[in-house]
């Protein structure tokens, strides 16, 4: 039981005690701040305000960039994932040779396409490398900037920075990273590429489908890692741990609105 309450919040400590934020010496390695995460995320992320050193975001980014561009690029090798993005692409390709909101010269070009196309492992793992890297690169910052102004303007928490917020995001993402790594051995074992550790593996249809992309948000280590940023979060405002769970969840269900909603409507869009 004292194991289970390590890793949940605890609500009854004031948020002017001081041993809140600074339960762990600022000298805290970067390393084992990133293996605490997995065991002991509370304390892992306490302290993370007195760390001066820029190695405490840029080392764990490049792991968690490293480990999910990797598992991207390896599907293509361990799975039928490059068939079946070659058999998705024809079908994209074909259903806009067929729209009738195009003129005959597009619509021309994409029957061209489709006819053209071709499964290509290692083009695909270029490109699955290569978004694997934008992906984990652009996302902490991003969110970082987000919740960087909400610290400003909701909590006045004049003393949190950009780059406090910036480490707590990349230190929780390696838990993100961990999960790529742990779907790639899944889809390996299944040999499907489309396998997901989220409810959209129970989905049927493309990957593409607005349902499909709204199911894929929920994968386990995602929640995994918006919890201990909750916590990392909460602990940088100081404010209690609900505070900080309810400001990153809504923003986070606000996001799976958004992209839910764009990918409907490009499918919408390419349909005609």
């Amino acid at each position: 039981m004292d194991d289970l309450n390590s890793f949940l919040p605890d609500l009854s400590t004031p948020a002017t005690d001081p041993q809140f934020f600074t339960a762990i010496p600022s000298d805290e390695s970067t390393l084992d701040r990133m293996m605490s995460v997995f065991t002991s995320p509370r304390e892992a992320m306490q302290g993370i305000e007195l760390s001066k050193s820029a190695s405490t975001w840029i080392v764990p980014l490049l792991v968690a960039m490293l480990l999910t561009a990797t598992s991207f690029a390896l599907r293509y090798y361990t799975t039928n994932a490059a068939e079946e993005e070659h058999t998705m692409r024809v079908q994209n390709f074909t259903q806009m040779s067929e729209n009738k909101n195009l003129n005959s010269d597009q619509r021309t070009m994409f029957k061209k396409k489709a006819a053209e196309d071709t499964a290509n492992p290692n083009k695909s793992a270029v490109w699955g490398f290569a978004l694997g890297l934008g992906l984990v690169l652009s996302a902490p910052l991003f969110s970082s900037l987000v919740f960087f102004l909400l610290a400003k303007i909701v909590f006045k928490a004049d003393h949190v920075t950009f780059t406090m917020i910036l480490a707590a995001a990349s230190i929780t993402l390696v838990i993100t990273g961990v999960g790529d790594v742990l779907q790639l051995v899944l889809q390996a074992i299944t040999g499907d590429g489309a396998m997901t550790i989220s409810p959209a593996a129970f989905v049927s249809g493309a990957p593409q489908k607005p349902l499909f992309a709204f199911a894929m948000q929920f994968n386990v280590f995602k929640i995994w890692d918006l919890i201990v940023f909750s916590i990392a979060y909460a602990s940088l405002v100081r404010r209690q741990a609900m505070a900080g769970y309810a400001v990153v969840f809504v923003t986070w269900l606000v996001r799976i609105a958004l992209w839910t909603g764009i990918t409907a409507m490009l499918q919408k869009i390419q349909a005609g």
